[in-house]
């Protein structure tokens, strides 16, 4: 009765009064800490794109102010050229204080609500969660209890009053057979006047039950209601909380009144948020509004960059086109006539040292082999030296081939020595023709630079949207929705969707009917009729009619006495079973009508 299972058995609506669907609303409270961790990765990952853009910006003015120092540019120019590089920081510092604020202000907010709000157990999940479980289980398991009773005393009676019509079909039958004495026919009335006593005392057990679940409904409700108030008042200290946390995150990021805002790339927010799928979270109510709202914004401040995009590419877009098309002509085979310039002629100044540079190691090579041959030699010589045993003559052919070996070597040591000499004096003509080729790629490589540097300060200039009034607009709305956030709205919603509010189908006597026999269709019978013929093959009785019988429903059999037919199904607790003719026909007799042949 204590288990999870005991409360979901038994019903299967979806009402919150039904057994175990309060569970949605206990999941709430985990889905609150959820949604605090949500939050904080949100717009810690927002925090990363403003780090990001700012560390950016640092990079670009400390690159471009040394460029400038270093350049022949001067007078105002230069100091404008200067100003625009100071903006640039001053920007970088406005996006890194929204960083700050964002990962230290608002995100150990959060963490610390978070701390206070959610108590994790030893074993797994949080007290307030198992209060709140346990809080609605003993509030319902009363209930609960009585419930099954009346499961329980609805079956007996139901069953009672099946038992009740099959004998009430057996006397019938009994009656209807002239083979019959009286004193079966009165087993057979006996058995229905008992079955009838049983029935009626199921019934009055089922009422019982009945009214004590109704006299119990009222304390249930009423101890439900008092808990599910205490977890819709732990939601609303949550809604509340996000409401406040949402509007200072909007606050920090709203630069659009920032006097100190240069340029600000929202499309990189709109494609972070536009990733976000709300639908897919816990979020409910004006909540959810809220945060739709923040994907709202981003799509509104999409199509407004993008009007930026389309004003871009037609300026300095056919710009870039038109100078790449001048600057860098290809080829029909593929790459470019000024990569295979250089190239060629980095390759040509390189062949000549490259087959020095080549013949100065061989040089070296067979120095290096001669010396070796030198120094075994010499300790051959020194060993034949120290031992008595080698004869004088062996000895004086070692001396020979060891000066032999030495010659050879100062031989070679003069060719590497030569051929080291030939590269030393030719590396000054090689490092000219090499510098000379690399000058002439890095002036065009400078060339390039300068454009790139001004197309972007043109782009640049073009996402200045510090005046635009719409960007202003977005974030006037975004907070306005914030501010329209109630939690006594999204409470109500709750209860009225998943608490108390919820309507249901209180237990009501239900009465027993029978079954009701359904026609099959003729594809069914079909399969049936494969089936039963796998039957016959497999075993089937053959059976003899006593009576004539005429089917009252269209899924039972008519036939005449001394009649042959199939039994391919036993009787059941009503007294009938299923037979089938010797034309295929297929249905219900009963079971009293027949013998086995």
């Amino acid at each position: 009765m204590s288990s999870n299972g005991d409360l979901q058995d038994v019903g299967s609506w979806d009402s919150f009064w039904e057994p175990g669907n309060y569970k949605r609303t206990v999941k709430r409270i985990d889905d609150g800490y959820k949604l605090c961790n949500e939050l904080v990765s949100c717009f810690q990952e927002r925090a990363k794109i403003e780090k990001g853009y700012s560390q950016q910006l640092s990079d670009w003015s400390r690159k471009w102010r040394g460029v400038v120092e270093k350049g022949p540019q001067y007078g105002t120019l230069e100091k404008a050229w200067h100003a625009f590089m100071n903006a640039a920081d001053r920007l970088s510092e406005i996006h890194m204080e929204l960083k700050e604020k964002l990962v230290v202000e608002d995100s150990e907010k959060i963490r610390n609500w978070q701390k206070d709000a959610f108590h994790k157990q030893m074993i797994g999940g949080f007290r307030e969660t198992k209060d709140a479980d346990e809080g609605f289980r003993k509030a319902q398991k009363p209930w609960v209890r009585k419930l099954k009773d009346v499961e329980s005393t609805k079956k007996s009676y139901h069953q009672a009053r099946k038992e009740e019509r099959t004998a009430l079909t057996r006397e019938t039958h009994a009656k209807a057979d002239p083979t019959k004495s009286q004193d079966e026919v009165r087993k057979f009335t006996d058995r229905l006047e008992k079955c009838t006593q049983e029935a009626e005392k199921a019934k009055e057990r089922y009422e019982r039950a009945l009214d004590e679940l109704n006299r119990c409904n009222p304390r249930y409700m009423e101890d439900m209601e008092q808990v599910f108030e205490i977890t819709q008042e732990a939601e609303k200290k949550r809604l509340c909380f996000f409401k406040e946390v949402l509007q200072d995150i909007h606050q920090h990021m709203d630069l659009s009144s920032n006097d100190g805002l240069v340029s600000v790339l929202h499309r990189l927010l709109g494609a972070y948020l536009l990733g976000r799928h709300a639908n897919q979270s816990p979020l409910y109510g004006s909540l959810l509004r809220a945060w739709q709202c923040f994907l709202s914004s981003a799509d509104r401040l999409s199509s407004l960059h993008s009007s930026i995009c389309r004003a871009l590419v037609s300026e300095d877009g056919d710009r870039i086109r038109t100078w790449q098309k001048e600057t860098f002509h290809k080829k029909i085979f593929g790459g470019f006539k000024e990569s295979q310039d250089f190239d060629t002629g980095f390759s040509r100044a390189q062949k000549p040292w490259a087959k020095r540079l080549k013949k100065l190691e061989k040089a070296k090579s067979a120095f290096h082999k001669a010396c070796r041959k030198e120094h075994m030699a010499r300790e051959r010589e020194a060993h034949a030296q120290g031992n008595p045993d080698i004869a004088i003559e062996k000895q004086r052919k070692i001396q020979e081939e060891t000066e032999l070996a030495h010659q050879e070597t100062e031989k070679v040591r003069a060719r590497y020595e030569k051929v080291l000499e030939e590269v030393t004096r030719y590396a000054p003509r090689y490092m000219e023709e090499m510098e000379s080729i690399f000058d002439q790629s890095q002036e065009e490589e400078r060339k390039r630079i300068s454009f790139l540097k001004q197309a972007f300060l043109s782009i640049h200039r073009h996402l200045d949207v510090t005046n635009n009034e719409s960007v202003k607009a977005v974030y006037n709305e975004l907070h306005n929705t914030l501010m329209s956030i109630s939690e006594q709205e999204d409470l109500r919603w709750w209860k009225n969707t998943h608490g108390p509010g919820m309507p249901t189908d209180w237990p009501q006597f239900q009465e027993w009917t029978p079954d009701k026999k359904h026609k099959k269709g003729k594809k069914e019978v079909e399969q049936k009729a494969v089936v039963m013929e796998r039957s016959v093959m497999i075993g089937g009785v053959r059976v003899r009619a006593l009576y004539d019988y005429v089917g009252q429903e269209t899924d039972e059999l008519s036939f005449k006495a001394g009649e042959e037919f199939l039994k391919i199904e036993d009787e059941d607790d009503q007294g009938w079973c299923r037979g089938m003719m010797d034309g295929g026909k297929e249905g219900l007799y009963p079971a009293n009508y027949v013998e086995v042949v």
